[in-house]
């Protein structure tokens, strides 16, 4: 039975240290984590692209000096990013389609 206890000790902290560790993924900068992500080959050249655009969509509305229209720039950004979700999902299923605007 302490076997079994102590195995379920050892679960629970490395389920916890691989949860923050995750966690710290949320705090890397943009400009490292998509190229981090297209030079560890998790996504391609095409998504990297396209999550730049969305991140240049989102820039306009970070400084107060920049405008935009939102609704525009909202559905551009929806836009991207479900072609984004598709060619992830293309990629993994090794069916890559060109299909990030």
């Amino acid at each position: 039975m302490m076997t079994n206890i102590a195995s379920v000790a050892v679960q629970r902290s490395s389920s916890s240290y691989i949860c923050k560790a995750f966690q710290q993924v949320f705090r890397i900068p943009y400009s490292i984590l998509v190229p981090l992500l297209r030079d560890s080959g998790l996504v391609t050249e095409e998504i990297a692209k396209g999550m730049y655009k969305i991140n240049d969509l989102r820039q306009r509305y970070v400084h107060p000096l920049l405008e935009g229209n939102s609704y525009e720039d909202a559905k551009k950004a929806m836009n991207i990013l479900c072609a984004v979700i598709t060619s992830f999902y293309a990629m993994k299923n090794n069916q890559h389609k060109h299909i990030v605007p």
